[in-house]
């Protein structure tokens, strides 16, 4: 898995596709996960949705922000702030989901609270697209975090 500083340096487009790849690798073969453009982002960019599909039963859609960082605090901002109204009628009923590289527990609690999908690069993931739940969390965390030191002895 890349540093911190590698994540940085991705492009939102990346960041998706590689959320979807996550994804994917959570789904039994006969699914399908495919990244498409959406409505325009939050930040006026070109915006992307990721495709989720079960063979032959239709394809669901989630709406996808792409940040390389995401506190609890972005959430709050995001979600609360004159952006959360605008993000809200974007998307109509469609479902939302964050992509980050790694989103910290007390970040995605207040996206659950909010009714707000996620999927992290570390394999943390949660959507609920129409008649589709998904549900992994596999780290609490950050796998890109620079490991400390334990505490030692001075004399």
């Amino acid at each position: 898995m890349p540093t911190d500083a590698g994540y940085l340096q991705l492009s939102d487009d990346e960041l998706v596709e590689r959320a979807a790849q996550e994804l994917r690798s959570h789904l039994p073969d006969r699914w399908t996960v495919t990244v498409a453009n959406g409505p325009a982002q939050t930040n006026g960019e070109p915006g992307k949705q990721i495709l989720v599909n079960n063979a032959g039963s239709g394809g669901l859609a989630a709406l996808v922000e792409p940040r390389r960082s995401f506190t609890p605090q972005d959430a709050k901002r995001l979600l609360g702030g004159p952006l959360g109204p605008r993000l809200r009628a974007m998307t109509g009923n469609m479902p939302i989901a964050v992509v980050a590289p790694y989103l910290s527990p007390r970040a995605r609690q207040v996206l659950d609270a909010e009714r707000i999908g996620y999927i992290d690069l570390a394999g943390n993931i949660r959507l609920d697209m129409q008649n589709v739940y998904i549900e992994i969390e596999r780290t609490n965390r950050n796998p890109n975090s620079e490991p400390t030191s334990a505490p030692g002895l001075r004399g």
